[in-house]
């Protein structure tokens, strides 16, 4: 499987690592590390309420196109026409619902890949656990990113996801089935699909971040 740009990105299951490794693999490499979650949220504060947009959610449509309330102009928290706030991803999710969603995911970075003037071997990315779900999107960071999946206890991962109570992506009954399940999925996808797999099971940040910078390294 062969990448196109020297942007290094990092998968995996959330509290996997990949924010604290990236930001170390990003010192080690001179690079900047950005966040998905951060591209998904500036996307969306700037398209997703386009008048097909918001109708699609079941929204008003608002007093002007996209076009006519440019990004630098928008307010730091973009409201919804039904009060509610875009903050984060979850905010997303919950307002435009998963297609859009999933949309906004695929498209944040397909536009970060291609912005124009953009340096690619200046970032690293680390990307959402749940870029696993879109094909599309996943498929475009495996072939437009140098990608390493980092690897981590399913257990492990339970117990850090449960400590502040069961998350909203896991039904109340039956959670750690569905964890399991969960997990045993996107571990297959993100596997599939990336360039490395580097295992972050009992090892320090530190540790981790050496691999993937040697990896980057190397690479051709």
């Amino acid at each position: 499987m062969e990448h196109r740009t020297d942007v290094l990105a990092l998968i995996g299951m959330k509290h996997s690592g990949k924010s604290s490794v990236g930001n170390c693999v990003a010192g080690r490499l001179g690079r900047n590390l950005v966040d998905h979650d951060h591209l998904i949220v500036e996307y969306v504060r700037r398209w997703e309420y386009s008048a097909s947009g918001l109708r699609a959610a079941g929204g008003d449509t608002p007093a002007a196109p996209p076009e006519e309330t440019p990004h630098a102009e928008q307010e730091e928290t973009a409201a919804t026409p039904r009060g509610l706030e875009i903050t984060d991803v979850r905010s997303i999710y919950r307002v435009l619902g998963e297609e859009r969603f999933r949309r906004a995911e695929l498209e944040s970075v397909r536009e970060f890949l291609h912005a124009p003037g953009s340096e690619p071997s200046a970032w690293v990315l680390a990307c959402g656990g749940g870029v696993a779900d879109n094909p599309e999107a996943l498929d475009l960071l495996a072939s437009h990113t140098f990608l390493v999946y980092l690897s981590e206890d399913e257990d492990v991962l339970w117990n850090r996801i449960v400590a502040g109570g069961i998350p909203a992506f896991l039904p109340r009954t039956g959670a750690r089935a569905a964890f399991r399940r969960l997990y045993a999925a996107r571990s297959a996808r993100y596997a599939a699909s990336a360039h490395h797999t580097v295992s972050v099971e009992s090892r320090a940040i530190d540790e981790v971040c050496e691999e993937v910078v040697a990896l980057a390294r190397a690479k051709p």
